[in-house]
């Protein structure tokens, strides 16, 4: 009898678990991204999307480029980096973005780069990802992406800026800890950093960092702690709160005193959140700090898609669009 029980409690258990996945796999389909459509061909300064491959550290690395409209041989163009979150891909980072619209009016070339087993080496040792469990070098991979993409195009070396959500994010936080030399300046959405990154992170100059945070983050959490997995017994490891990550960046580039401090019109009264904006901008070598709280935020990209229901990531605010502002930010900002 009790062997009885056991076979049907482990049944009713399977069964839990495979209508958990039909669940999930319904969710997904209704909230897919789309893929940017990008022909592997090569790269020249015509305005279009480019799929290539680069071989670095033993491997085939995908990325994908958007060559805004006007690009001249000869002239120095910008190139913003755009990395996908944790799950997610080069192809589909630009439907939840939506970079490429603000690269074609600002005339900057944007690069969407894959991560290897869908995600980035971030610089959280606990992370549990494939790109952290196989210690792959994405800092050298994207130093390499930054060289070869200036091979074959007019790259100012001078305005080469990284941007991405969650563990895109965070990746981009490291390119600042250890690629300073290179990126101009970053942008950190949904994301902050490694639980001891004042131990970490050794910045080689000021840099100049932004930074969207929902308070209501069930992912990366405001106030930092573990990242939640999908699997209830497993986590992708501890971040930083967005406190202590303020206070990193404020040190490093030696900013002086207090911030101002913006609260913006509160233009999407449905969206579930306010935006209140801190800007240090009297920082070393002209660096800057600016961190917008999303009271209420989620696990999202401000003006972006609601790529997944908000019971699972939060609300998306409305009341930005944090490429434009992105891209405002990273326009005041050249490397010294």
């Amino acid at each position: 009898m009790l062997k009885r029980v056991f076979v049907i409690g482990c049944g009713g258990f399977l069964a839990l678990v495979v209508l958990g996945v039909i669940a999930v796999v319904v969710v997904l389909r209704t909230h897919r991204l789309h893929k940017l459509s990008a022909p592997e061909k090569p790269i020249e300064a015509v305005a279009g999307n480019y799929s290539a491959h680069l071989s670095f550290g033993g491997r085939n690395r995908h990325y994908i480029v958007h060559v805004p409209p006007g690009v001249q041989a000869g002239a120095k163009v910008p190139v913003v980096f755009a990395l996908h979150g944790g799950g997610g891909s080069a192809s589909t980072t630009d439907d939840l973005m939506k970079l490429t619209p603000v690269s074609d009016k600002e005339g900057f070339i944007v690069v969407f780069p894959d991560g290897v087993g869908h995600g980035w080496n971030d610089g959280r040792p606990d992370a549990g990802t494939d790109a952290v469990d196989n210690k792959v070098d994405d800092v050298g991979f994207l130093r390499a992406l930054v060289d070869e993409v200036s091979r074959v195009l007019p790259v100012d070396r001078q305005r080469v800026y990284a941007t991405g959500i969650s563990n895109g994010a965070m990746m981009s936080g490291w390119l600042a800890c250890n690629a300073a030399d290179v990126f101009a300046a970053v942008a950190l959405v949904a994301g902050t950093g490694p639980a001891a990154l004042g131990s970490l992170c050794r910045p080689s100059r000021p840099v100049s960092v932004l930074a969207f945070n929902g308070t209501e983050d069930p992912l990366v959490k405001y106030n930092g702690g573990t990242v939640p997995n999908l699997l209830p017994w497993r986590n992708n490891g501890r971040t930083i709160a967005v406190a202590g990550l303020r206070g990193f960046w404020v040190a490093n580039d030696r900013c002086q005193g207090q911030p101002t401090t913006q609260q913006l019109p509160d233009l999407d009264t449905g969206d579930g959140s306010r935006v209140t904006v801190e800007t240090w901008d009297r920082c070393a070598a002209g660096s800057s700090i600016t961190f917008y709280r999303i009271d209420g935020g989620g696990h999202t990209w401000p003006g972006g898609r609601q790529y997944l229901p908000e019971r699972l990531v939060g609300h998306t605010n409305r009341d930005l669009n944090a490429s434009e502002v992105i891209w405002r930010f990273f326009a005041e900002h050249t490397l010294q």
